[in-house]
């Protein structure tokens, strides 16, 4: 028997979305609202009058907590949320009869056109490829699903059950004025926030950065740009758009797409 795995392919939106997702409200600056289409809080940041428009589900969400989730993802939707990222696919099913758009975050490891459409399949209007893939590869999802590609921020590399920055703090609640982080034997510093449920998210210690490289990433045809905010202020916020505005080099350590 012959299985074709051939796709079908699609063309690339017109105009390219801008997106992003930050920590909490007070990191949305006017100018940030001015230059993203699309802003992303977490769930449980999301409030009445916000400044975002859609919110980001829990890396983690065990089945005793499906309920709460789903009900805080149904009051925000009330409160203006329109758009909802979701981390994999059993997420899906939490959005069932909200008036919301269903984006599929980096975490869903979208690594090749078939997981890519499966997602569109369950219900997914746009994928968040995966950070992990080369240009050319982030390229071939495009042409056959709505995708994203992450061109700024520092992308999580691990959720933790237990709240690290408690145990590194002497046991104290210190999330909210302290910053936390660890480092490794080589020095590199990986920041850590806080998340709902007292985990804790750690994210890489140097941001994806394309600012200076407009022509790679215009190459990928991604229908939608994504930018992750973790530890940035509102002037470090500001500085990073008006980086990407100008197509200014950085002057600090990153990682590229390649």
């Amino acid at each position: 028997m012959t299985v074709d795995l051939a796709l079908p392919t699609r063309s690339p939106s017109a105009h390219v979305t801008r997106t992003a997702e930050f920590p909490s409200e007070d990191r949305i600056t006017a100018r940030a609202r001015e230059y993203f289409d699309i802003i992303y809080l977490p769930l449980e940041k999301y409030g009445r009058d916000s400044a975002a428009d859609g919110v980001i589900l829990p890396a983690v969400i065990y089945d005793s907590e499906v309920t709460k989730v789903r009900s805080a993802l149904k009051a925000a939707v009330e409160n203006g949320a329109t758009h909802v990222l979701v981390a994999n696919a059993g997420q899906i099913a939490l959005t069932d009869g909200l008036d919301v758009e269903v984006s599929a975050s980096y975490r869903a490891n979208v690594s090749n056109s078939h997981s890519a459409r499966a997602l569109t399949n369950a219900g997914v209007d746009t994928v968040t490829v995966s950070p992990e893939l080369t240009s050319p590869m982030m390229r071939d999802i495009a042409k056959t699903a709505p995708a994203s590609v992450i061109v700024y921020g520092r992308i999580p590399v691990m959720t933790t059950e237990r709240c690290i920055i408690r145990a590194v703090s002497g046991d104290k609640c210190v999330c909210k004025t302290k910053k936390v982080s660890l480092r490794d034997r080589m020095g590199a510093e990986f920041p850590i926030q806080p998340a709902d449920g007292c985990r804790s998210i750690i994210y890489n210690s140097v941001p994806v950065y394309m600012a200076d490289k407009r022509e790679t990433i215009e190459k990928i045809n991604a229908d939608r740009h994504h930018f992750i905010f973790s530890i940035e202020d509102g002037a470090a916020v500001d500085g990073i758009i008006s980086a990407y505005e100008n197509g200014i080099a950085a002057d600090f350590p990153i990682r590229r797409i390649k």
